[in-house]
């Protein structure tokens, strides 16, 4: 947990240097390493809330980060389109179930 910790002061060392996709790079690190948002977001005094925002933005199609790091999209845009993206394959793998139920019945 120690490692965890300092890892998590390097983060709130260099939070403003960083961009958001960085910053949910570092998050999703740190969180996979068994912090909760709430606890990483207590070290980095904002709310988890946001932190579970830069983390959406980071599941958004490649080529919308790509974007994004180049200022041409905001992190809000890439949380909307993660979104869209993960209802659209949420939707698509219902209608292959759905098909594949059919094609079973038949």
């Amino acid at each position: 947990m120690n490692n965890n910790i300092i890892t998590v002061e390097e983060l709130r060392t260099a939070w403003h240097a960083l961009s958001d996709l960085d910053r949910a790079d570092r998050v999703e690190n740190i969180h996979e390493n068994g912090f909760s948002l709430r606890e990483i977001a207590s070290y980095l005094n904002c709310s988890a809330s946001l932190l579970s925002h830069l983390l959406q933005a980071a599941q958004a199609p490649f080529e919308d980060r790509a974007l994004a790091r180049q200022g041409l999209l905001s992190t809000r845009g890439l949380v909307r389109r993660a979104r869209s993206t993960g209802i659209y394959r949420a939707n698509r793998h219902r209608e292959e179930i759905a098909f594949e139920k059919e094609r079973r019945n038949t």
